[in-house]
């Protein structure tokens, strides 16, 4: 059994993001993954992480984040 652990870096200073995508199996240590495998597991990452800022409010502006969005933030990172 293995499980994928990302990360995105964001600047709004530059307007850019860096995804990051490692394949771990239960142990935590890194597997290696194949090229088009690694392509396909960054691509959904990057749509699962769009699908997740379009739910925040625009920059310099904060609300209070709802419980929906907690629990996504936490589904996200298991």
């Amino acid at each position: 059994m293995s499980y994928v652990l990302y990360a995105a870096f964001f600047s709004s200073y530059q307007s850019s993001s860096l995804i990051v995508a490692l394949n771990c199996d239960v142990e935590g240590r890194a597997v290696k993954l194949g090229k088009k495998e690694r392509k396909k597991k960054i691509q959904q990452t990057k749509q699962n992480v769009n699908k997740f800022l379009d739910l925040l409010p625009p920059p310099g502006q904060t609300a209070p984040l709802d419980s929906e969005i907690l629990q996504q933030m936490l589904e996200q990172s298991s």
